[in-house]
């Protein structure tokens, strides 16, 4: 659901928080190491303990590397989507007087490999202007984004450039530049806490950089007809103080919250407008790789975007009575936002040469609330009843293709009102638990992210779902677990205006009908130790990977399974497993965007089926 009052900025539809382990009193930590298919390697771990009175430290580091699940079949065998990453943190814990504790935290994370390159699908734009897969054989046809008309693929089952998948395995790819991806984060916080007699004061001060720089082959074939790239410089500082307290039956946290966000931003992109005036630079399964552009046209946008938030919040639990308690917050944001956009067709990009200009000033206002009533009927059993109202901040689409229509850029925040109603309860003497909920999700001015022909927007509509979920777990035994699981959502974006002309109901990305998921694990003794086997899967019902619903889009339903086999020292010192992941190899996409227009049709599929072997000693 939205985001509570205290945390979670413009996570209309939910978040996870990572909280990471802190410096004790005693020392202690891990290291773990793993292997798998793809020569995928990974090391972590983190020591941490005393340094001297008063003072507690620890550190933790991470490294992976991986070839990756891709066969790049270009002569020259590139490299496409390995993995090298890394990152490390520091904390350190300070006593400073009796009631008062300061804590650093300081990291470090690196991402360098090459860019990911995406399965060969060939899209074109069907009666409704939306992306559609072609039939095998056949001969398309696209908009000539030259000359004006259209253009037709040379040979059946081309692309627009001529190129067609040499054995349809979606791993194996044909990338002449496979790219790159790196990124940098920085952090550094202070965290001060200081303890008076009924109440916690608390001080966070997180200072965040990012600087990320990548370039994509997005055309899915050896030619140089597609690149598209992204660069990044970020820098983010939050302040917040807060008072925590617990009086009797009520518990209560109240604070202020500040933040600046300024970012620099471009995202060039080439493409090779040769086969839209001439001959196509390839035909059939075996092309000559082409490195340099025959008629080749550059457009990028540079912007700045700057970004000053104000908050004050406040949320308290009121114990009525031993069965019966209710939480109720508030909090109020104000956004103050400039961004300075601009757009050029020459290369190398110089501001004064740029095309369009275009500045703006905004301020969004916006409050957050959450109420909610709870009922404890017996010990193990809750009931629920909960309100929250969730919102995510206004802003400016940053178009990369012509033409650029700057009164379309604005759009307005978005607000979400969730209602929910559930129970968690545990029987059987603590054997089985059963978690069930229903919920209802008004949307007003929903943002929508659109690719219509090469027009990138974002705009505001009106949508709503409803579902519920209910999650059961039962230990008949000590040694035997079973779980399972069951989501089901209905969703409406209203009003959908679609490139002919028609204007269309649509369901809401990544919204599933019905999900499914469970495990059966099952435990017994074996050399002083613990041995345990599971088996989990996943089920998700047809469902759409955008909010226009292209058919080109559609993810229709998948399974997947997993298996792990582990053994767990008597002390639980030592853990070795072996893991296998969608052991059917169920081919899937995760994520897709729909460049019809250009034949393309870009998506990124989910883990392939991979295994491997881990090994993790505790002290």
């Amino acid at each position: 659901g939205p985001q509570g009052t205290l945390f979670g900025r413009n996570a209309t539809g939910g978040l996870l928080h990572f909280i990471s382990a802190k410096p004790s009193d005693d020392l202690n930590g891990y290291i773990e190491t793993s292997f798998g298919r793809f020569n995928t390697f990974n090391i972590q771990g983190a020591i941490g303990g005393p340094i001297t009175n008063g003072i507690r430290g620890r550190i933790a580091f991470t490294q992976n590397t991986s070839d990756g699940p891709y066969k790049n079949v270009v002569t020259n065998d590139k490299d496409v989507g390995d993995t090298d990453n890394h990152a490390v943190r520091g904390q350190l814990s300070i006593d400073v007087g009796e009631n008062t504790v300061v804590d650093l935290l300081a990291s470090y994370d690196n991402v360098d490999q090459h860019g990911p390159v995406w399965p060969f699908r060939v899209t074109k734009q069907g009666e409704q202007g939306l992306g559609v897969e072609i039939e095998p054989g056949e001969i398309a046809q696209w908009p000539n984004i030259a000359l004006g008309g259209t253009i037709a693929a040379p040979c059946e089952g081309c692309n627009v450039v001529g190129y067609i998948d040499a054995d349809g395995d979606p791993w194996t790819v044909a990338s002449n530049y496979p790219g790159y991806y790196k990124r940098d984060i920085y952090k550094g916080q202070v965290k001060v806490s200081h303890d008076f007699e009924n109440m916690t004061f608390t001080s966070i001060s997180d200072y965040l950089e990012v600087d990320k720089d990548t370039r994509y082959d997005t055309d899915l074939s050896p030619q140089s007809y597609f690149v598209y790239g992204a660069a990044q410089e970020y820098e983010q500082f939050s302040q917040e103080f807060r008072l925590t307290g617990d009086t009797g039956n009520l518990k209560w946290v109240a604070g202020v919250y500040y933040l600046d966000m300024d970012g620099s931003y471009t995202q060039p992109l080439d493409l090779d407008l040769g086969v839209y005036v001439g001959a196509p630079l390839c035909v059939g399964k075996e092309c000559d790789i082409i490195e340099d552009s025959t008629i080749h046209v550059h457009f990028e946008p540079q912007y700045d975007l700057d970004v000053e938030s104000y908050a004050v919040f406040a949320q308290g639990e009121y114990l009525f009575s031993d069965t019966v308690s209710a939480t109720l917050g508030l909090r109020h944001t104000k956004d103050e936002k400039s961004i300075d956009y601009y757009w050029s067709d020459v290369y190398p990009f110089s501001q004064d040469a740029a095309a369009l200009h275009f500045e703006d000033e905004a301020t969004f206002e916006n409050l957050a609330a959450k109420l909610q009533l709870d009922w404890r009927p017996a010990e193990d059993t809750l009931v629920f009843l909960s309100y929250t109202r969730g919102h995510k901040g206004g802003n400016w689409a940053a178009p990369a293709f012509p033409p650029i229509d700057v009164e379309a850029l604005p759009h307005d925040q978005e607000v979400l009102i969730s209602y929910e109603i559930g129970v968690k309860t545990s029987f059987l003497d603590g054997l089985a638990s059963l978690n069930a909920s229903a919920y209802y999700y008004d949307y007003s001015d929903y943002q929508a992210f659109s690719l219509q022909g090469l027009g990138q927007s974002i705009f505001n509509k009106e949508a709503e779902a409803y579902g519920g979920e209910i999650e059961l777990r039962v230990a008949p035994t000590n040694a035997l677990e079973f779980a399972a699981n069951l989501a089901l959502v209905d969703s409406t974006v209203e009003d959908i205006n679609l490139p002919n002309g028609d204007v269309v109901d649509t369901e809401l990305p990544n919204a599933a009908p019905v999900q499914i998921t469970g495990l059966v694990r099952y435990r017994w003794e074996l050399q002083e130790g613990e041995i345990s086997a599971q088996l989990s899967g996943k089920y998700m019902d047809d469902h759409y990977l955008t909010v226009l619903n292209e058919p080109a889009n559609e993810q229709e339903a998948y399974s997947t399974f997993d298996l792990r086999l582990a053994w767990l020292s008597g002390n639980g010192d030592v853990e070795l497993s072996l893991y296998g992941k969608n052991i059917t190899d169920e081919y899937y996409s995760v994520w897709a965007l729909d460049v019809s227009a250009l034949s393309l049709g870009d998506t990124v599929p989910g883990q392939r089926r991979t295994w491997g072997a881990r090994v993790k000693y505790n002290f």
